[in-house]
């Protein structure tokens, strides 16, 4: 984590006003909360995310109370929980109690009860635990931010179902909870990024059954092929994302890009020789639903008679969240 430092604190180390005001105006300096200052050169300019964990801890700092904890996209940022779409941003926070609501320029306050079994530290701040940030994404964001969170939270074993439903359970009769059960039970720690989890609920949604996630697939003797995101494996179907991360998460030392893209492709084309279809979408084709359900939908009508792909395969179980 970036460190950053309080007025007070430059103040008492011998810096004045003036010097403040003159590092600030050049930008050597950058303000990330009130009162509080990034010193360090390029200290300010990380990803977005990482900017906005900064700014989190820092207007933390500003509170004195022990009521108020980092929650919601802020929380979820802290925990390296996937968010969907620009990060967050207000920094929000949660105050413990029914009373307290309001919104500043920079921070979004909620109140709401948080027992001391759903707060953790993380560098020091306090924060929502990631069972009971899930439960708020639930409840007051986008459910595919949700459902996306808790895949992440799930496939990593950051949490179990159990203490998703515990923390449910502590919050009582607090607004939003029947919706946030309803999407947190689509959650199943089946999918590696937002867009697998997106790719997912649009073929639920369509309804698209039988499919199988997290696919691994070998030859006739054994040899590894590869793991694909989902598939209708009794039909000899495969359904990938193309997501950009696919190319550069997992580049190998000294790899480009195009090395991914043709390490990518031969899997491809091994996968097709054993008698696979793959059908790929990107983040284009899932804002068009019904266009994606239309084409896997096609391929299910093509593949009745069709021979079953050589070799073996295995699928990932799914993890899921009950209440």
């Amino acid at each position: 984590m970036t460190a950053f430092i309080s007025r007070a604190e430059l103040l008492a180390s011998g810096f004045t006003p003036a010097e403040i005001r003159g590092h600030l105006a050049t930008g050597a300096w950058t303000s990330v909360a009130r009162g509080r200052y990034v010193t360090k050169p390029g200290g300010a300019h990380g990803s977005v995310g990482e900017r906005h964990a900064v700014r989190t801890h820092a207007e933390l700092s500003r509170f004195r109370s022990e009521a108020i904890v980092a929650s919601h996209r802020s929380a979820a940022v802290l925990h390296g929980l996937p968010l969907l779409g620009p990060k967050p941003g207000l920094v929000e926070v949660t105050r413990d109690g029914v009373n307290g609501s309001r919104t500043s320029s920079s921070v979004q306050v909620r109140a709401s009860k948080v027992p001391p079994e759903d707060r953790v530290r993380i560098d020091g701040t306090a924060v929502t635990s990631v069972a009971r940030t899930l439960v708020d994404l639930a409840r007051h964001d986008e459910p595919l931010q949700a459902i996306a969170a808790a895949d992440r939270a799930l496939a990593t074993e950051r949490v179990t179902g159990s203490e998703v439903a515990a923390a449910m359970a502590r919050l009582g009769s607090a607004p939003g909870l029947p919706a946030a059960r309803r999407v947190l039970q689509r959650a199943d720690g089946r999918a590696h990024s937002v867009g697998e989890t997106r790719q997912r609920i649009v073929l639920e949604d369509g309804g698209i059954t039988g499919l199988a996630f997290q696919i691994e697939i070998r030859d006739d003797h054994g040899g590894f092929i590869g793991r694909t995101d989902a598939g209708l494996v009794e039909l000899g179907i495969l359904i990938e994302f193309d997501g950009k991360e696919k190319y550069t998460k997992y580049l190998r030392p000294g790899e480009r890009m195009s090395d991914a893209v043709l390490r990518e492709k031969k899997r491809e084309d091994a996968l097709r020789a054993l008698g696979w279809m793959v059908l790929r979408f990107d983040w284009s084709d899932l804002r068009r639903p019904d266009d994606v359900v239309q084409r896997v939908g096609q391929e299910i009508e093509h593949r009745q008679e069709a021979r079953l792909p050589r070799g073996s395969v295995m699928a990932a179980d799914p993890v899921r969240i009950t209440f």
